[in-house]
């Protein structure tokens, strides 16, 4: 999934088939996405994504069928603050909000399809770039002791932050990256 954008306000999504080498021109959106809040479902078929009308500035949280941004079902958002989801579970869409709302259209979703609340919200961004890091098979450690993110009584360091990557659930290898956000 390619989300392009093109000048200052207008998005193209392209969706990119990697096993045929294809480009899908999609839809093309005025307004502002938030790539960082977007996410793909497991099989490529749904992409979740927070969006901000023109003009209005009204914002919402969609799930649409790329490279077209038709939404499928929707919900509210409070401005900028949270908003999108993350695909944790082959069928589960967690959406990043404070407080639960309602999801219209939910009945244009593949029957198995769950929608459930990101219960360990920690704001913007970096809330669901984290859970997609750990959901790929990175692990946080701090301090050289590896943390879980993910429980109520972790708190997020600002400072160093290093990032294991283990090549498979027995592995006994990994590449340890660190990221300096200070």
């Amino acid at each position: 999934m390619i989300l392009l954008r093109r000048p200052t306000t207008t998005w193209h999504v392209i969706l990119w088939d990697l096993a045929k080498g294809t480009l899908e021109h999609g839809s093309w959106f005025r307004g502002k996405l938030y790539p960082l809040r977007c996410d793909l479902s497991w099989d490529g078929k749904l992409m979740v994504y927070l969006a901000m009308g023109s003009g209005a500035a009204t914002t919402w949280n969609g799930v649409c069928a790329p490279p077209f941004l038709k939404t499928l079902a929707e919900w509210d958002n409070v401005g900028t603050w949270n908003g999108g989801g993350v695909w944790l579970e082959r069928n589960a869409l967690y959406r990043n909000l404070v407080a639960d709302c309602e999801v219209k259209g939910i009945s244009t979703l593949p029957a198995k399809t769950e929608i459930r609340r990101l219960l360990s919200w920690r704001g913007e961004d970096l809330s669901l770039v984290f859970h997609r890091l750990y959901r790929d098979g990175f692990r946080p450690i701090v301090k050289g002791v590896a943390v879980d993110p993910f429980t109520p009584d972790y708190e997020w360091v600002v400072g160093q932050f290093e990032f294991t990557v283990m090549t498979g659930p027995e592995s006994s290898s990994a590449t340890t990256s660190s990221i300096d956000h200070t």
